[in-house]
């Protein structure tokens, strides 16, 4: 769920690596953002495709 607490809590990165690292070594998306609350994206979410809530 992608809301401004989310990235505040520090876990972003470390799951943004996590994440990169699996789909390229399988080749499936792994991550598919849950956007609950408008909030400016880090660059890592820009390409991938979400859903909206707001």
């Amino acid at each position: 769920m992608l809301s401004s607490r989310y990235l505040e809590s520090g876990n972003t990165q470390e799951e943004a690596i996590v994440c990169k690292a699996l789909d390229m070594a399988e080749r499936k998306r792994r991550l598919v953002p849950l956007i609950i609350k408008k909030v400016e994206r880090p660059a890592w979410l820009y390409s991938i495709v979400g859903i909206d809530f707001t």
